[in-house]
């Protein structure tokens, strides 16, 4: 997964040491470079139903609803990834998780962004025992189409989520609760359906260019 930072790309000349005051004083967790693969799992899922690289991650079509989850809590995050999605039928899901939380073994809650064929883009929250439609964004009769490519951007502030598609703002939701955890990507069952270009930088950077 790329990242996106403001530091500037400054080497020190050979031998010559940086004083402490001089070094960068935050520095993001996240990946610089690459999906890094070893972050990722899949729960539920068996090897023969999804595929990752460094480029991208493709879960395959059957019976099963399929997650992937990116093991580091984050907050106050822009994520942007190109969804490739073959044959997807009608009023079939697959999209972004935001805020994902399964603690003490109990089943997860978290948010879920999703491109439904033909329908438009929905904003969910699912718990252990609810699922609630927070924001219904309609396709409009221009934004209606039969491609299979979809850029989606999703990004978090505070309790504030704010739904992009092709870099062009649709709709947001301001939530009671600041919205953190892990992110993730989702797919319906019988869907085929590949990630790919990630990109992931602070929320407040993004905003400010």
């Amino acid at each position: 997964m790329d990242e996106v930072e403001d530091t500037p790309d400054e080497t020190p000349e050979p031998g010559i040491d940086e004083k402490p005051e001089e070094k960068v004083a935050e520095v993001d967790p996240e990946p610089h470079r690459g999906l890094q693969t070893d972050k990722w799992t899949f729960p539920g899922l068996s090897v023969d139903e999804y595929a990752v690289n460094r480029s991208g991650i493709t879960f395959f079509e059957s019976i099963t609803e399929k997650k992937a989850i990116y093991q580091n809590t984050v907050i106050d995050k822009e994520f942007e990834v190109q969804i490739e999605a073959e044959q997807l039928d009608i009023g079939a899901s697959v999209g972004l998780i935001i805020g994902y939380n399964s603690e003490n073994g109990a089943l997860p809650v978290y948010y879920l962004v999703s491109l439904v064929k033909n329908e438009g883009i929905l904003l969910v929250k699912n718990s252990s025992d609810s699922e609630k439609i927070l924001l219904e964004i309609p396709y409009s009769e221009d934004n209606d189409r039969e491609d299979r490519l979809y850029n989606l951007k999703v990004r978090t502030l505070g309790p504030w989520v704010m739904i992009y598609e092709n870099d062009r703002l649709l709709d947001s939701w301001l939530g009671e609760s600041i919205i953190k955890g892990e992110f993730g990507l989702y797919a319906d069952p019988e869907v085929n359906v590949t990630f790919s270009n990630f990109v992931m930088k602070p929320a407040l950077n993004s905003m400010t260019r």
